[in-house]
C-alpha cells in the first residue's frame, strides 16, 4: 500500500520498486529519496500548496533530476506519486510510443530539453519493474 505513513512501511527490500529511490526515516516519519545529495531541489518540489522553488530554478533542478531515476519531477514528491508517475509514464511513451518532453526556455538562451527517461540508464531498472509488473520483456 503506498498510503502508510513512513513509520508503518515494513522493510522496504519486500518492495523492490520503493527501495530503488527511497528510504525510510523512521525516526521522523518521512521518506527520504536516495538521490537527495545530488538532488537538493526535491524536498523543495511543491505542487498543490505553493510553488517553493523559483522560475530561475528550473534548470538546474531540472538538471539534477536527470541525476535520478525519477521519471518526472513530480515523482520526485513522494513514493506514491514516484510510482504513479512511473506507470503513467511509461504507458505513455513505451507502451503507446507517444512524446514526452519538458522544454524550459528564456528569451535570448537556448532552450533546454529533457526528455523521458525509459530508454537511458537511468531509468532501466525502473522500467524492469514495471515491464515485469505488466509481464512484458525487456527490449
Amino acid at each position: 500500500p503506498w498510503n502508510l505513513d513512513p513509520k508503518d512501511v515494513p522493510a522496504s527490500e519486500n518492495y523492490p520498486y520503493f527501495d530503488l529511490s527511497w528510504r525510510v526515516a523512521r525516526q521522523e516519519n518521512r521518506y527520504t529519496s536516495r538521490f537527495d545529495a545530488d538532488f537538493p531541489q526535491r524536498t523543495d518540489v511543491a505542487y498543490y500548496f505553493g510553488a517553493k522553488l523559483d522560475a530561475t530554478a528550473m534548470a538546474p533542478t531540472y538538471a539534477n533530476l536527470e541525476k535520478t531515476n525519477f521519471p518526472s519531477l513530480y515523482a520526485a514528491t513522494i513514493p506514491g506519486d514516484d510510482f504513479a508517475e512511473a506507470f503513467a509514464s511509461y504507458v505513455h511513451v513505451v507502451l503507446m510510443q507517444r512524446p514526452w518532453r519538458i522544454t524550459l526556455s528564456r528569451e535570448g538562451e537556448a532552450p533546454m530539453r529533457f526528455d523521458a527517461c525509459w530508454f537511458a540508464p537511468r531509468c532501466a531498472a525502473k522500467r524492469a519493474v514495471l515491464e515485469r509488473i505488466l509481464a512484458r520483456p525487456a527490449e
